[in-house]
C-alpha cells in the first residue's frame, strides 16, 4: 500500500507503531484519534487503536483500582502485547495517557 508520503509500506507491527508514534495524540481531545494517513515514510495508512472508557462520576477509589490495573500493562504489559502481536504504545504517549488520568480522573 502507498502511504501519505508515497512511501509503499506493508503491513507490520513496525508500519502500525510509525503510524502511533507520529499521530498528534497531544491535541486531539480525550485521545479521541483516527490513525488514518498518518505522517512518516514507514507508516501504515490504516491503522487503529484501543481504547478504554472510564467514568469520570465514579468514585475515586473504583477508578483507582482500574487505573493501577491500566499503569500495569502500560508500564510492564508492552512485551507480552508485542509478543501477541500487539503495538506497544510509545512510551511519550503511555505520558500523556498518564497525565491525563491525572488530569481527569485523579490520583
Amino acid at each position: 500500500m502507498i502511504n501519505r508520503d508515497g512511501k509503499v509500506v506493508s503491513p507490520s507491527l513496525a508500519a502500525f507503531a510509525a503510524a502511533a508514534a507520529n499521530a498528534d495524540f497531544a491535541a486531539a481531545p480525550d485521545f479521541d484519534l483516527t490513525l488514518t494517513d498518518e505522517p512518516g515514510a514507514g507508516a501504515w495508512p490504516i491503522t487503529a487503536t484501543t481504547y478504554m472508557l472510564m467514568r469520570r462520576d465514579y468514585a475515586r477509589a473504583d477508578n483507582r483500582t482500574v487505573l493501577e490495573f491500566c499503569r500495569w500493562f502500560l508500564n510492564y504489559g508492552q512485551e507480552r502485547a508485542r509478543q501477541l502481536n500487539y503495538v506497544p504504545m510509545p512510551a511519550t504517549i503511555v505520558t500523556l495517557i498518564e497525565k491525563y488520568w491525572q488530569r481527569e480522573l485523579g490520583p
